[in-house]
């Protein structure tokens, strides 16, 4: 709700906080360790995640650390960045050839994504896919 509230504020407004950085940050930091499970291992997989997702994490540690006053749209990057990260480690499932679950988690992840720009109650509504979300990635995770 505050990212969204920030939208309206002049150009100079701070959009960043350390906080957020934790918990933006974090979710980087879950895809890699996801990315493992999923891909059941897959060195070249886990590898590429790990790069993309150092880099948007070092992107989004850069900008807090040089304090910039950005346009709302530097906030809106970050989120783009963290959906193509976890819908980039969604694709383990489709590379292991389980195409039905990969299409029902993706469209899982594409719901909780829109939910979250719903106002006023989108993001806590984003939840119900989420754990869903989880749920499907946790039984991926299982099968060979």
């Amino acid at each position: 709700h505050l990212v969204l509230r920030s939208y309206k504020e002049p150009l100079g407004f701070p959009r960043t906080s350390f906080t957020r950085l934790l918990d933006m940050g974090s979710l980087h930091l879950c895809c890699i360790a996801i990315s493992l499970a999923l891909s059941h291992g897959s060195a070249l997989f886990c590898l590429v995640n790990l790069i993309v997702n150092t880099v948007f994490l070092m992107m989004m540690v850069l900008r807090y650390l040089r304090g910039a006053h950005e346009d709302p749209w530097a906030e809106h990057l970050e989120f783009l960045r963290t959906g193509v990260c976890s819908a980039g480690y969604v694709l383990a499932i489709l590379m292991r050839g389980h195409t039905a679950s990969f299409l029902y988690s993706i469209s899982l992840l594409a719901l909780m994504g829109i939910l979250m720009m719903v106002q006023p109650f989108g993001h806590a509504l984003s939840r119900v896919p989420l754990a869903l979300f989880m749920r499907s990635l946790v039984e991926s995770a299982a099968v060979p």
